[in-house]
């Protein structure tokens, strides 16, 4: 898909960005897993990944975080994204 994926701890809240004229996704080490799989979503909505292998289990945490992001939340849940924390 041409995009990296890095880590780092910082105050952001985490997504997609061009860094040196590279396509990058940004995550930061503070959040929580579930909140960096909502990011990774989000970043690779506009990519095509169903031409991608992925592995089954990420596929599904993949549309689970894009569909709970995009208000079709399961079980009465908002939809909401957890805002991102700063220490």
């Amino acid at each position: 898909m041409g995009l990296d994926v890095r880590t780092e701890k910082g105050n952001f809240d985490g997504g997609r960005c061009r860094m040196a004229g590279e396509e990058v996704v940004m995550l930061n080490e503070r959040d929580l897993p579930e909140r960096r799989l909502a990011v990774l979503a989000r970043a690779f909505r506009a990519e095509e990944v169903e031409a991608v292998y992925l592995p089954p289990a990420v596929r599904n945490a993949l549309d689970e975080a894009r569909d709970t992001h995009d208000g079709n939340a399961p079980d009465g849940q908002t939809g909401e994204e957890a805002p991102a924390h700063a220490e």
